[in-house]
């Protein structure tokens, strides 16, 4: 779990460090992509350029950034529309389907965006969980152990009672304060 753990802190530090260059890039990532199709936008259908912008929108999204999912799905409607809708070049769409396109081009990103945070946060969640049921193992393990001693029990056991109990809001099972020897004082260990 601590490897887990120490993946996840790196990664959000890494984001908070970087996050407006992820912002420029969710928003610059879509006109990019539509410069680069309008040069050859005769050759294929605007609903696959659409899709090819959803790929673009999912990269932004997977970030776990919701901010830099909603700017791409953003900017890729804009540009969409600019470049790959008729009259080209301009903010105005004449064709109700690419009007229809467009809108849907925005709200699959939405919703990408939306369903990437529910996994992120579902992955946090069984993560949390994981690293839980690894410390029941590590403890029934000493546990089995004959040899054992209960300082060696305690020294297992209270880092990740104090974790468990600063998510239960401060107090342990026995009532004393969270802490890495907290429920050895409560018993007068």
């Amino acid at each position: 779990m601590t490897g887990q753990w120490l993946d996840g802190v790196v990664e959000t530090q890494w984001m908070e460090r970087h996050r407006s260059a992820l912002i420029a890039a969710a928003a610059a990532g879509p006109f990019l992509c539509c410069a680069l199709l309008a040069a050859v936008r005769e050759s294929f259908a605007a609903s696959t350029g659409a899709l090819v912008l959803v790929l673009v929108v999912v990269a932004a999204a997977a970030t776990g950034d919701r901010l830099a999912g909603l700017v791409a799905a953003l900017s890729a409607g804009v540009w969409f529309e600019f470049f790959l809708t008729q009259p080209y070049g301009r903010f105005t769409i004449t064709d109700r389907n690419d009007i229809e396109l467009t809108i849907l081009l925005v709200l699959v990103g939405v919703a990408v965006t939306e369903i990437a945070l529910w996994g992120r946060r579902q992955e946090a969640r069984a993560s949390r969980r994981a690293g839980y049921l690894d410390g029941v193992l590590g403890t029934s393990k000493i546990i089995a152990v004959r040899e054992a001693s209960t300082d060696a029990l305690i020294d297992h056991v209270a880092p990740r009672e104090g974790a468990v109990v600063a998510v239960r809001g401060g107090r342990s099972a026995r009532g004393a304060a969270a802490g890495p020897r907290a429920s050895a004082l409560a018993r007068g260990g």
